[in-house]
């Protein structure tokens, strides 16, 4: 509705500026001379006729409904009546404005002056030919036709591209909710198997493993439906995920967690990192020689660094491609900050590590 608004007010001063500029722009040989002006609006009412029709009429019924052949027949009919009626602002203004005419001088007296009619007056006006004078009406009428096809297709092409964006915003709504969802149940299967395999040398541990388990299922189960959460709750979250993962694996495996003294009051991405731990856990730990992950998080220029390397086992180090965990990482990076984000893998015989710098917001 504004945007019509706009368009409408953009059309009044567009006209508003032709009607005006006859008031400067005509040559006036001794004086100001209103039939002079009247006439030459006159003239110019056949153009609006032609605007109007083609704006209000023609490019909203044939135009954008992919009918050109009757939006070019209609500019025809249209710029004919337009020709047709030309010649009547001649007529029209005589009748309404030279009968008023006053004489320009006095006679003196016993001189006989031959009296003239107003048709004379009028026929004072120099004609145009009546070739030249269609020529000049045709493209005066094309020329405002593409005006106001101009504006009417920027507007337009405005409009559809809202309407894109929009459900461009919308797509990605839907695939960020799909991709947060789908890292749930991928975490809870995970761990489950975590503790199906600590239950066998350690029960007690075990126990624990499942408490800690379903305080991390609530967490999950709440921010999961929340688009951001504060840095704050996520790295609580990450501790308490490493702190579970813990219990299953011996000293020979060695987990080191970074985190800065001061961790801004700023919000991120829901279980943004989640896949990335999972991925380490998943691919990087050995049960028969040791092995490593180290993670580190750190702040700076309103920015996240996110760093995770894991030693690199053999077995694991066969297999062909990423983890679904990664992939969707990457894919969810993309949706949220388009290209404004770094996210490189770095992967030799031993070592396979994960850089990630995003935006933080307020």
């Amino acid at each position: 509705m504004i945007k019509k608004n706009i368009e409408t007010l953009i059309y009044l001063f567009l006209w508003l500026i032709v009607f005006i500029m006859p008031l400067f722009f005509m040559n006036f040989e001794r004086e100001f001379n209103w039939n002079q002006i009247f006439l030459e609006w006159i003239r110019l009412l056949p153009f609006l006729f032609i605007f109007l029709i083609n704006n209000s009429l023609l490019v909203p019924t044939f135009l954008f409904e992919n009918k050109r052949m009757y939006y070019i027949l209609g500019l025809l009919v249209s710029i004919s009546f337009v020709i047709y009626l030309s010649d009547f602002t001649r007529i029209l203004h005589e009748l309404l404005f030279v009968p008023n005419k006053i004489p320009d001088f006095i006679p003196p007296p016993n001189k006989i002056v031959p009296h003239r009619l107003p048709s004379e007056h009028f026929n004072d006006i120099p004609r145009k030919p009546f070739s030249k004078m269609i020529i000049d009406n045709i493209f005066v009428s094309f020329l405002i036709i593409a005006f106001n096809n101009a504006i009417k297709y920027s507007f337009l092409w405005q409009k559809q591209k809202h309407i894109i964006e929009a459900k461009e915003k919308e797509q990605l709504k839907n695939e960020l909710s799909f991709l947060r969802q789908q890292i749930s149940p991928h975490f809870f299967m995970n761990t489950l198997n975590n503790i199906h395999a600590l239950i066998d040398f350690d029960t007690e541990k075990a126990k624990i493993a499942v408490i800690d388990l379903s305080k991390l299922m609530r967490h999950l189960l709440k921010e999961s439906e929340n688009e951001y959460i504060s840095i704050n709750d996520e790295m609580i979250f990450i501790n308490s995920y490493i702190d579970l993962m813990k219990l299953r694996f011996s000293e020979k495996v060695k987990i080191n967690l970074v985190l800065p003294d001061n961790i801004p009051e700023k919000k991120i991405p829901t279980l943004l990192f989640i896949s990335l731990l999972e991925n380490a856990f998943k691919y990087g730990i050995s049960y028969k020689k040791e092995s490593f992950i180290n993670i580190s998080i750190n702040f700076a220029d309103n920015k996240l660094y996110f760093s995770i390397e894991n030693s690199k086992i053999e077995e694991i180090s066969e297999k062909k491609g990423l983890g679904i965990g990664i992939k969707n990482t990457e894919k969810r990076l993309k949706l949220l900050f388009e290209n404004n984000f770094t996210f490189k893998i770095f992967e030799d015989q031993n070592i396979f590590s994960v850089n990630l710098i995003i935006p933080i917001n307020d």
